[in-house]
């Protein structure tokens, strides 16, 4: 056995796109394109997608008219995202850039979203206050934010020490162990993957993998989105109109940039 601790290269990008494959991008890009409609964004307004990873949301936007930049801190998934974008014949740019330098042009974008809970990675609220800064700035006036995190009610009371997903591929078996500590005193949650993979030849690989994500809850999000000028207009339970509960995992805010508050 070979061990290895790359963060997202190539290799694990595919495999990210493999652990996910049942999670429903499509839906929830037409979810968000309904969203963006009701608050005023054209069909084929500019978005931005921040932390779009393998860019599996960012294509079924651009497959729904819109003209997106993707933008990811990691350059495995950008390859991975180019690799699919061009594969499906589709028009994205992607952007290698940490979000807290955001650096695209200001007050082009009609809308922007960062989604699948990626705020969080951030951490602080020095960090994403940053990064919250440079995303108003990139947006017309009364632009749109569409944002996804953690919800802390539901992390506090209902995480999973330990998961462990398999996956039988044609390359061979994917065995990734999930552990997970939480840090309540940072409202923060650390996950140490472990990923076997079995090659052809039946030897296997492992991959080591850690990721420290911020939960938040609503009154605090809520706080750091106001003071950016990206005042929340609606709170919702996940990509559903239903309203946030304690039983909510993930909070989304349909947010409007608020010219006055800059």
């Amino acid at each position: 056995m070979t061990t290895d601790s790359t963060v997202y290269g190539p290799e694990l990008a595919r495999l990210y796109d493999e652990f996910y494959a049942t999670k429903p991008y499509a839906e929830e890009a037409r979810f968000v394109s309904e969203r963006l409609t009701a608050a005023g964004v054209p069909p084929k307004g500019r978005v931005l997608d921040l932390a779009c990873g393998t860019g599996s949301h960012a294509l079924e936007l651009a497959a729904l008219g819109y003209q997106v930049v993707g933008v990811d801190i990691a350059e495995g998934m950008l390859e991975e995202a180019r690799r699919k974008a061009s594969a499906r014949g589709l028009q994205v740019e992607f952007l290698c850039q940490d979000l807290r330098q955001l650096d695209v042009e200001e007050g082009a974008y009609d809308a922007a979203v960062c989604l699948f809970d990626s705020l969080g990675y951030l951490l602080t609220d020095a960090a994403i206050s940053d990064a919250l800064g440079r995303i108003n700035r990139s947006l017309k006036p009364a632009g749109t934010f569409v944002v996804e995190a953690w919800h802390g009610a539901a992390m506090l009371s209902g995480y999973d020490e330990v998961r462990v997903r398999r996956l039988d591929l044609p390359t061979g078996e994917v065995v990734r162990v999930s552990e997970t500590e939480i840090d309540v005193e940072s409202e923060s949650a650390t996950v140490s993957y472990t990923i076997f993979r079995q090659a052809p030849d039946g030897r296997w690989d492992c991959f080591h993998e850690e990721h420290r994500n911020r939960f938040f809850m609503r009154r605090d999000l809520a706080r750091l989105l106001d003071a950016a000028g990206l005042a929340p207009q609606h709170w919702l339970s996940g990509y559903t109109d239903e309203p946030v509960t304690a039983e909510t995992w993930h909070l989304v805010a349909i947010c409007r940039k608020d010219e006055a508050a800059k």
